[in-house]
């Protein structure tokens, strides 16, 4: 008799010892489901505050120290282009194709096939204007 309530009182603790572990398993896999999340979010975050940067970056770069010509030459005319290359820049004697990249950010293929053809030419430039606002806090303190 004294064997069969042991048996019964382990059993019924195996029972729970498996119930809880299984509860523990689920937390755990909601904890990290949820911090997946969140560091999903925190990401596309970080990613979206780099395009505006960069974005807001392209559009200062003709003012800023480093931009191939300056922008108050009467006989260049500086031309926005955003796509493939960010500028234009015509010259009497040269057309410069401008890229700026900030960060990390690296060319694209097609960005890379337009440094290459400049490399021969005498009427074509390529100029990769690297931004990192980083950087030029730390040049300036």
């Amino acid at each position: 008799m004294v064997e069969m309530v042991i048996m019964v009182v382990l059993f019924v603790l195996l029972i729970i010892v498996a119930w809880r572990t299984s509860n523990l398993r689920d937390d755990f896999q909601k904890e990290r489901w949820e911090h997946q999340a969140a560091m999903s979010k925190l990401l596309s975050q970080k990613k979206s505050s780099e395009v505006r940067t960069g974005f807001i970056a392209e559009h200062l770069a003709p003012f800023l120290k480093g931009f191939p010509v300056d922008v108050m030459r009467k006989d260049v005319d500086i031309v926005p282009m955003g796509n493939p290359m960010d500028y234009m820049i015509f010259t009497p004697t040269k057309v410069i194709m401008v890229e700026i990249k900030s960060g990390k950010a690296r060319l694209s293929k097609k960005q890379r096939t337009f440094q290459k053809l400049a490399e021969g030419s005498d009427v074509l430039d390529f100029h990769l204007m690297r931004i990192d606002p980083e950087s030029e806090e730390e040049e300036s303190g």
